[in-house]
């Protein structure tokens, strides 16, 4: 993801607060030139539900 710092803050709020459990392993965040910065996550789900094995 791009964005600014908010950006990537209410990102990773709003997949915590997804109703099927997600879990991130890590996060690297990177910035570009300021404001602009580059998240990177590995996310982690329990899932069989196809649709995630697509993501």
């Amino acid at each position: 993801m791009r964005g600014n710092y908010l950006d990537m803050v209410n990102y990773m709020d709003a997949l915590e607060a997804m109703p099927t459990q997600l879990f991130w392993g890590r996060a690297e965040l990177h910035v570009d030139e300021y404001p602009n910065a580059r998240l990177a996550l590995t996310l982690y789900t329990l899932s069989l539900d196809k649709k995630w094995m697509k993501l």
